[in-house]
C-alpha cells in the first residue's frame, strides 16, 4: 500500500488515516462473507470505536473481473 501513497504530499497522520481506510476496504473484500465486516462494523471502524482486524491477503480477498467481449 505504501507504494500507492505520495508521502511528500501528506503528513504522517493523514497517511495513517489513509492506510486505515484502505485496510477497512480490504476487509470488505474478504472472500468469505463471514469474514467481512457489516456496515455498522464499518461505521464503527471508521469512527475508531472498533479495532481493525488483519486485512485479507491477495489470496483471501475477492477478485472482480471486468466483463468484456469473449
Amino acid at each position: 500500500m505504501d507504494s500507492l501513497l505520495d508521502p511528500s504530499s501528506r503528513d504522517e497522520s493523514e497517511l495513517k488515516e489513509i492506510k486505515r481506510c484502505m485496510d477497512i476496504g480490504l476487509q470488505c473484500t474478504a472472500k468469505e462473507r463471514t469474514e467481512r465486516p457489516t456496515m455498522s462494523d464499518v461505521i464503527d471502524l471508521l469512527d475508531g470505536k472498533e479495532l481493525l482486524r488483519k486485512p485479507p491477503t491477495g489470496n483471501e480477498a475477492s477478485s472482480f473481473k471486468k466483463k468484456g467481449k469473449a
